[in-house]
């Protein structure tokens, strides 16, 4: 901007045009005013009555400047006044100051240069001068706008008329504006010296096609407004990228998937909404904000809290499920995380303190003792030794689990709603086995971002009806691939930050008290997720405060977000990456960024690693085009 800035010193007069210059809308063309406008006054076919009443009213006006009351005038509405009303204000609503010209402003006030505004613009001018003072333009000799004087900065008079008003040359006044003909070309054919203003473009936005319908349009045009607004009012400087992160990707898929929640909810007569911790922490508070709290509550949940106590019977099967083995040609433990002897009874709801004989007559040395991956026919053997304790917790687990489910409401529904990320339907089958012997009759309706395989579940058991908004069955195939590159990610910034995971519930003094694990990421991650959840909350209320009624495809919700999980920017692989996560009792980053292919193949986001490796574009591009197909094929659990 050095340039425009040498220009200011030469000149003894400064012009800004206003709209689309000093200020900016929050939707990409003003037309889409209209269009919300239609939105808000249910008036049919406003928008196009809008766009032709100004078409009209200039035409009965000639080459003279319109009012907006001029406009009304030819729309054949009963309530003209009370909607020419409502636009205004809709205005106060979207604009908003553009901080770069902000700056320009102030600068020329600081050098002692006289400043003025000039606008073509149909609102009055107590408007336009409201709209100015309230974004901090506050100081300045005149407004020379064409709806007040009659004449337009098109036309050449209304620079001619600020030249006459002048005391100087016209060689002496600069125009700041972004039209290229009434900002650019005809001032300077008058003689005045021109700056051409252009908006920095986001390579982010969402795409506008012709296979968008027109509400689609209008919907992607505030969403990308919103966004322009927020990098123009902050930059990416470690204080304002977690916030913005939040704004700019999840905002928008989180306000619509809460939508679709409410639509389902609503279609499907369900009696209460339970949003799942720790991953419905945040879709609650969005939903709150957009329907109140009287249908819906935060359940607290875990795989641990809802699946131990279900275990009525120790077999090879329910060993393997306190273990958390996967199956394979045998049950084994996962090579990737290694826990101690200690650990594993305390999913089974004993304490290894208490059982130091049975731990070393197994053959480990004692509590603190780690399993290793082969070592599985051991603390397996160790779990059957103990079955009876086993058992006995379980029991207790289960009549506290029911006390809290029979506090909770549960108990006394026929049709409740679950929400929850994803992935496998897991908690809602578990929940329904639960339920099957307190609740029989209660139907359950599962609301998930995503669901990657529940075809097995669907058919096999009565655990209620699946339904995904994302994706189901890993289709459409794209949608699942960008989600599936970035669990760790959606999982953490949705989940409570502050909250350690669920173990499960203790009845005490005739109470139900929830009990937690100590595993929690560090104050920098907390610090950096409550921003980011911050970011959502707002883009929330920003949009809420345009319209409530603008709504988002799942393609065109989720396209940001897909973009940024799988092909990161460097700036958002290095501050998304050094973030804790915690994955099955164990905190570590969701990166390492040590270099190396050991460190990127452990990291838990693997885009990311990739992008901040050497040669990281080429590496991102072959993963998402080769290799993550290739994985899922050979379905290679990543």
């Amino acid at each position: 901007m050095s340039s425009i800035v040498k220009k200011i010193k030469k000149a003894d007069i400064v012009s800004f045009d206003i709209f689309d210059t000093a200020l900016f809308r929050k939707v990409e063309k003003p037309t889409d005013v209209f269009t919300i406008l239609e939105l808000k006054s249910a008036i049919k076919n406003f928008s196009y009555m809008r766009r032709k009443a100004e078409s009209d009213a200039r035409s009965l006006k000639n080459s003279t400047e319109i009012t907006l009351t001029d406009i009304y005038d030819c729309i054949d509405i009963d309530n003209a006044k009370e909607v020419m009303q409502q636009e205004i204000e809709l205005e106060k609503t979207l604009i908003y100051r553009n901080e770069e010209v902000f700056k320009l402003y102030k600068q020329a006030l600081e050098l002692g240069k006289k400043v003025v505004f000039s606008s073509d613009m149909y609102l009055d001018i107590n408007t336009v001068k409201e709209l100015l003072h309230v974004n901090g333009y506050t100081t300045y000799n005149k407004l020379y706008l064409s709806s007040e004087l009659g004449c337009t900065k098109r036309s050449g008079k209304l620079f001619e008329r600020l030249i006459s008003e002048s005391d100087v040359a016209s060689g002496k006044i600069l125009h700041i504006g972004d039209y290229i003909v009434s900002d650019v070309v005809i001032p300077r054919f008058k003689g005045i010296k021109v700056y051409h203003y252009k908006q920095a473009s986001n390579p982010r936005n969402i795409k506008i096609s012709s296979k968008h319908s027109e509400l689609e349009k209008i919907a992607v045009s505030v969403h990308n407004g919103l966004i322009k607004k927020q990098l123009h009012i902050s930059d990416d400087s470690c204080d304002n990228f977690y916030y913005n992160y939040g704004y700019k990707y999840f905002g928008v898929l989180l306000l619509s998937f809460c939508k679709w929640i409410h639509h389902r909810a609503v279609a499907d007569k369900a009696e209460h909404i339970f949003f799942l911790a720790r991953d419905g922490f945040l879709v609650q508070k969005v939903y709150e904000l957009l329907y109140g709290a009287d249908t819906h509550s935060y359940l607290l949940a875990s795989r641990r809290a809802y699946n131990f106590p279900g275990i009525k019977e120790i077999n090879d099967d329910t060993v393997a499920q306190i273990l958390n083995a996967q199956k394979r040609s045998k049950y084994e433990l996962t090579a990737r995380f290694r826990y101690s002897v200690r650990h594993h009874l305390q999913k089974a709801g004993l304490k290894a303190d208490n059982f130091i004989e049975d731990i070393k007559q197994a053959g480990f040395e004692s509590g603190d003792s780690i399993v290793n991956p082969d070592e599985y026919s051991k603390i397996s053997g160790l779990i059957y030794r103990l079955s009876e304790s086993v058992l006995t917790s379980a029991e207790n687990d289960r009549e506290a689990l029911f006390r809290y489910f029979e506090n909770e409401g549960l108990l006394n529904k026929k049709k409740i709603a679950i929400v929850d990320l994803g992935w496998h339907g897991s908690s809602q089958s578990t929940l329904s086995g639960l339920l099957s012997t307190t609740n029989p009759s209660c139907n359950l309706l599962g609301y998930y971002l995503g669901l990657f395989d529940v075809v097995d579940r669907e058919e096999k058991d009565s655990s209620g009806i699946y339904m995904a908004y994302l994706f189901k069955n890993k289709i459409p195939r794209k949608m699942y691939k960008n989600i599936l590159n970035g669990v760790p990610i959606v999982e953490l910034i949705c989940a409570n930050p502050s909250d350690c995971s669920l173990i499960n519930f203790k009845t005490h003094d005739g109470g139900i008290n929830p009990i937690f694990d100590n595993n929690i990421p560090g104050k920098g991650t907390i610090d950096a997720i409550t921003q980011i959840q911050r970011g959502v909350l707002t883009y929330v209320e920003d949009m809420l405060m345009i319209s409530q009624n603008l709504n988002f495809t799942a393609n065109i919700a989720a396209a940001q977000l897909g973009k940024t999980l799988s092909y990161p920017t460097k700036s958002e692989a290095k501050k998304i990456g050094v973030l804790e996560t915690d994955n099955f009792g164990i905190i570590k980053p969701i990166m390492q960024m040590e270099p190396g292919i050991k460190s990127v193949l452990t990291s838990y986001w693997l885009p990311g690693a990739f992008r901040i490796a050497p040669f990281g574009s080429v590496l991102l591009f072959i993963y998402n085009k080769i290799l993550l197909d290739l994985y899922l094929r050979l379905n290679i659990r990543l």
